[in-house]
């Protein structure tokens, strides 16, 4: 199970850490909510398209968590992704954005999405 670099150990660690932050976070969610749902996304940048799939999500649970992808490794940081997404979905009340940590998706539990294609050097060509 452990790679001899030790990141699954790092991984193992902050999963604890992160579990803990999630527990807090049950408060906000209302009592009546019965069918909560997640949806991972990076927003690398947030669009309109990212919004329609949020209404849609909402459509179908009481309650909805957003995790934004927490790496550093697209156009857009992670600090300028997540405002993006708090602020795009101000105004529903069902929502909860937060980050995603190194557990739900990472460099670490999914190199393959964060390959070269997924650099910054590369996106800035893109963008420019």
């Amino acid at each position: 199970m452990f790679r001899k670099n030790y990141s699954d150990l790092e991984l193992l660690y902050s999963f604890e850490m992160y579990r803990g932050k999630i527990s807090k976070l049950k408060q906000f969610i209302p009592n009546c909510a019965n069918k909560i749902g997640c949806i991972v996304m990076n927003c690398n940048p947030f669009t309109l398209g990212h919004r329609y799939l949020i209404e849609k999500a909402l459509e179908e649970v009481e309650y909805l968590y957003i995790f934004v992808v927490e790496e550093d490794k697209s156009y857009f940081s992670f600090a300028q992704r997540l405002e993006m997404v708090k602020r795009g979905t101000l105004d529903l009340e069902k929502v909860l954005v937060i980050g995603s940590g190194k557990t739900i998706l990472s460099a670490v539990t999914m190199s393959q999405y964060f390959g070269i294609k997924y650099t910054s050097e590369s996106q800035e060509k893109k963008v420019s």
